[in-house]
C-alpha cells in the first residue's frame, strides 16, 4: 500500500501555527490540502514505490518516486521512498517544535536541514529517490527539489503557471537521486523562494505526472477543480495522467510512460485570525 505522511491541522495548532507568523504583516497557510496516488499498473499489489508528504501544520507538502532500477538488484525501491518521507516529516516536527517553544532566534522551517538530515536517518536502507518538498512560511513558499519530480505554483486570477521547477538530470532518463550510493544527494538540491498570493495554488508531484501532462493541461486542471471542488485537485490531475498514458499512443509528450502518479496540493488562504481584522 502506499506510504503516506499527513498531520491534519487542528484548532490549537492554528493557534500555534499564527505566533509563529508574528513578523510579518500578513499571514498565510495553505488550505484544502489534498493527495492522491495511483500506483502503476504492474505495482498495484504493493502500492506503488511512491511516498508523499501533508502536514498542514507546518504547511508543508512533498513526494517522493522510488527509482524502479533497484527492482532489478532485488531491491524494493518504495522502502527508500517511504523511509525518507517519514524521516522528512519527522526532522520538520522537531523544526517546528523548536520554533514554537522559542529556543532561539529561527523563525522560519529550514527545508534543505530537514532533507539533508532525513537522508543521513535513512542511510542504512539501500535504495534511492527523487524527492520535492514545498514549505509556506507567511507569504513566502520555499520549494526544495532533487531530481524531476516538479512543484508549481498557479495563480488562478490570471490563468498562468507563475512558477515551475527544473528538473534535474544527470544524463536523459537519470535523475538527481537521494540514496547512499547515488553520486548526488541532499547537497546538490535547487533550492528557490516564491512570493505567493492569496489563492496561489501549489502542488507538487512525481513524473507520472509532468511525463504525461503538457503545462497547460495541468494548470487549467488546478485552475478548474479549485473553482469546483478544491479537495479533488490531487485526484483530477492523477487520473488525468493515467488516462493520458492509457489512451494516448504515442504519448502526448516526450517520455511519456506508464508510470506511478502522485500529486500533493494546497491553495494559498488567509489564517482565519488575520482575515478578522480586514
Amino acid at each position: 500500500m502506499l506510504q503516506y505522511f499527513t498531520r491534519r491541522l487542528t484548532s490549537a495548532s492554528s493557534r500555534l501555527l499564527t505566533s509563529i507568523c508574528f513578523d510579518e504583516e500578513l499571514r498565510y497557510k495553505l488550505a484544502d490540502m489534498n493527495s492522491f496516488s495511483i500506483p502503476h499498473p504492474y505495482k498495484i499489489v504493493k502500492g506503488g514505490e511512491d511516498a508523499f508528504l501533508l502536514d498542514e501544520m507546518a504547511n508543508v507538502l512533498g513526494v517522493a518516486d522510488g527509482v524502479g532500477g533497484w527492482g532489478e538488484e532485488g531491491v524494493d525501491p518504495a522502502l527508500y521512498s517511504r523511509g525518507l518521507m517519514a524521516a522528512c516529516e519527522s526532522e520538520i516536527t522537531k523544526e517546528l517544535d523548536v520554533i514554537a517553544m522559542g529556543l532561539h532566534k529561527k523563525r522560519r522551517i529550514n527545508l534543505l536541514s530537514c532533507l539533508r538530515k532525513a537522508e543521513r536517518i535513512v542511510r542504512h536502507i539501500q535504495g534511492s529517490c527523487t524527492v520535492c518538498l514545498a514549505s509556506l512560511d507567511c507569504t513566502r513558499l520555499t520549494v526544495v527539489n532533487l531530481g524531476d519530480s516538479q512543484c508549481v505554483i498557479v495563480r488562478p486570477s490570471t490563468g498562468k503557471m507563475e512558477y515551475c521547477t527544473e528538473p534535474q538530470l544527470i544524463r536523459p532518463n537519470c535523475p538527481y537521486q537521494s540514496g547512499r550510493d547515488s553520486c548526488t544527494s541532499a547537497k546538490d538540491a535547487s533550492v528557490a523562494h516564491w512570493q505567493v498570493e492569496v489563492g496561489d495554488v501549489i502542488a507538487v508531484m512525481t513524473d507520472g505526472i509532468t511525463d504525461n501532462l503538457f503545462k497547460e493541461t495541468i494548470t487549467s486542471l488546478l485552475i478548474d477543480s479549485v473553482a469546483d471542488n478544491p479537495q479533488t485537485s490531487a485526484e483530477r490531475l492523477v487520473r488525468a495522467a493515467e488516462e493520458a498514458y492509457r489512451d494516448a499512443a504515442p504519448a502526448p509528450i516526450p517520455g511519456g510512460k506508464v508510470d506511478d502518479a502522485t500529486a500533493v496540493v494546497g491553495v494559498v488562504r488567509l489564517i482565519e485570525s488575520q482575515m478578522a481584522l480586514l
